[in-house]
């Protein structure tokens, strides 16, 4: 299992591992379609002959991973390994920083491109902070359905007696 660093884990584990014990894999979507030319680039696509349709699919996030080895997605981690040795594919000439190639996540998009293996886009594996829509609870600690969650530039506290100066600040 693979974390990122702004990711945080909000409950047990059990419906990442059912999923993992199941499929073999646990992956979450990244909120965004894929392939666009805001996603990923064309050298990338060409490395891993995707040819999906424009915007066809849900884009996975590369902040969550979950790897059983044997697995379909087992399977593809060469294929992103050489990719990710190549800077004409990880990163090719006509990418400008994040707006239109995301490195780990273009290439495991690309690479997920034309096969069976799907993302779980059930909301408590995909919070991220920003987000309107479906907010946490402000304790860390506190139950609502979310499992995991992401920080990604809006960092916090992880100790308890800072938690309400941090969660002060932010509502200011």
């Amino acid at each position: 299992l693979w974390m990122d660093a702004n990711a945080e884990l909000r409950r047990p584990l059990t419906a990442i591992r059912h999923a993992m014990d199941t499929q073999g894999y646990f992956l979450t979507v990244a909120g965004h379609r894929f392939p666009t030319p805001k996603t990923v680039r064309p050298a990338t696509l060409r490395h891993f002959d995707c040819q999906a349709a424009f915007a066809s699919n849900q884009e996975c996030t590369s902040a969550y991973l979950g790897v059983v080895r044997g697995s379909p997605l087992h399977g593809l981690l060469p294929s992103l390994d050489k990719c990710a040795s190549s800077r004409d594919c990880l990163y090719p000439q006509d990418a400008v920083g994040n707006t239109n190639q995301r490195r780990d996540q273009s290439v495991l998009n690309a690479a997920l491109c034309d096969s069976s293996i799907t993302c779980d886009a059930d909301r408590k594996f995909w919070m991220w902070a920003g987000q309107k829509v479906f907010t946490p609870t402000e304790d860390p600690s506190s139950w609502n359905s979310l499992v995991l969650f992401s920080r990604r530039g809006h960092g916090a506290p992880y100790s308890p007696r800072d938690v309400a100066a941090w969660n002060d600040k932010r509502r200011a």
